[in-house]
């Protein structure tokens, strides 16, 4: 991404094309000038909000006999204890959530930003579930795309017009 936002201050466009895309890849695109999916049943685009998921073994490892030692010195130390506990701790929860929240708000308001979408538009419709496997139709209302073109159109087009340079991530 910031590779994408110096290489814009030379002044030549950038243009971003995806068939099937989550919010990780999208990220890289909201740097674009133009963003292009294609109008087909297939393309998808799907933005919802970072989690993490823990799974905790210690019911399992006492039903075979195993047991771990793990030494933690003070708090907010969560590494092993997936073998220890039977669920998460308060302080790695609150870790977790910490970290989690500020990946969220991050990418959200580089969304909002980029893309010219309120910022309680956008949780509305993540919250909602309405950016999950969104077409291009649904993509392009609510202004998460710029147009719709087959990536073989593109190409003519820009070829045409222009000095030509692809990258694929």
């Amino acid at each position: 991404e910031k590779i994408l936002k110096k290489f814009k201050k030379t002044g030549k466009d950038v243009i971003a094309w995806f068939s099937q895309a989550t919010l990780d890849n999208y990220l890289m695109c909201t740097s674009a000038d133009t963003i292009y999916m294609p109008d087909t049943d297939s393309a998808n685009l799907t933005i919802k909000g970072y989690s993490q998921e823990i799974p905790y073994f210690k019911k399992g490892l006492d039903n075979l006999g195993l047991d771990f030692n793990v030494i933690h010195i003070g708090n907010y130390k969560g590494f092993g204890e997936n073998l220890i506990l039977d669920s998460i701790s308060d302080e790695l929860k609150e870790s977790y959530n910490s970290i989690i929240e500020n990946l969220n708000k991050l990418s959200f308001n580089q969304i909002s930003e980029t893309r010219n979408i309120d910022i309680d538009k956008l949780h509305s419709l993540v919250n909602s579930g309405d950016t999950i496997f969104m077409n291009s139709d649904t993509a392009l209302i609510y202004k998460f795309i710029d147009k719709k073109l087959s990536y073989t159109k593109l190409i003519d087009s820009v070829k045409t017009t222009k000095n030509f340079y692809s990258i694929s991530i």
